[in-house]
C-alpha cells in the first residue's frame, strides 16, 4: 500500500462538563480491523490548568466500544506506546488510555473529568501497525459497574488485542455460559430486572 495515510492525530482543548466535554472524531478506513492506541492526557501534560483525572470513552455512533479511567500501567499499553514512539505515561498517573482493535467505521473519542472536573487535556490517536502482543490474547479494558433502566437497550463489548484467529468469545452471566453469546459484543434489546448480574 503506497497511499499516504495519517498515523497519528492529536488535539488539545479545554474539557468542560455536559455538552462541553472534549470529542474527537476519527475513521478506520479499509476492510480489515486495525489496532489503535487512544490516550487522554491530563497530568502527564505538565501544563497549568491540566485536567487532573480524565476519563476516556470510545463510541461508534451511540454505542460505547471501550472506556478507561486511569491507564493502570497495562503491559500492552506500554508496548504499544513504545511501538508508535509516543511519550511514555507517568507511572501511577491518572491519564487514561486504551489499546483497541477497531472494525472499519467512524468513531469518537470522548474525554470528561472525573466528578465533573474541568481542565486542559490532550487526545491522541495512533494507528499501531503490525503490533500484536507476543503474549496470549488479552482484554485491555477493566471491569466496570453499569446502571441500566428497565426497558432500555444495552450492549457490552470486549476490547482485546491479539491476532483475530486466536480469539473466541463466550459471554457468561454470574459464571454461567449464555447460550449463543459468542460474539465480541453482547446486546440486550430490552433490559428486565432479571438481567441484573455479573457479566464476563
Amino acid at each position: 500500500d503506497t497511499m499516504p495515510r495519517m498515523r497519528h492525530l492529536s488535539t488539545r482543548s479545554f474539557v468542560g462538563t455536559g455538552s462541553n466535554i472534549h470529542i474527537s472524531g476519527f475513521v478506520i478506513s479499509g476492510t480489515i480491523p486495525q489496532n489503535v492506541l487512544v490516550r487522554a492526557l491530563g497530568p502527564t501534560l505538565g501544563v497549568a490548568g491540566a485536567l487532573l483525572n480524565p476519563t476516556l470513552s470510545i463510541f461508534s455512533g451511540s454505542t460505547l466500544v471501550a472506556a478507561n479511567d486511569n491507564w493502570n500501567e497495562f503491559p500492552a499499553l506500554n508496548a504499544a506506546t513504545a511501538a508508535v514512539g509516543a511519550m511514555p505515561l507517568a507511572t501511577g498517573s491518572n491519564d487514561a488510555a486504551l489499546l483497541v482493535r477497531l472494525d472499519p467505521g467512524a468513531y469518537t473519542a470522548q474525554v470528561a473529568g472525573v466528578g465533573s472536573t474541568t481542565g486542559v487535556a490532550q487526545v491522541e490517536v495512533f494507528q499501531v501497525d503490525g503490533y500484536i502482543p507476543a503474549t496470549a490474547p488479552a482484554l485491555i479494558a477493566p471491569a466496570r459497574n453499569y446502571g441500566v433502566d428497565v426497558g432500555s437497550g444495552f450492549t457490552l463489548a470486549a476490547p482485546f488485542v491479539a491476532k483475530p484467529n486466536l480469539v473466541t468469545f463466550q459471554w457468561r452471566k454470574n459464571g454461567t455460559d449464555i447460550i449463543g453469546a459468542t460474539n465480541k459484543a453482547f446486546a440486550i434489546s430490552s433490559v428486565a430486572a432479571t438481567d441484573a448480574g455479573r457479566y464476563s
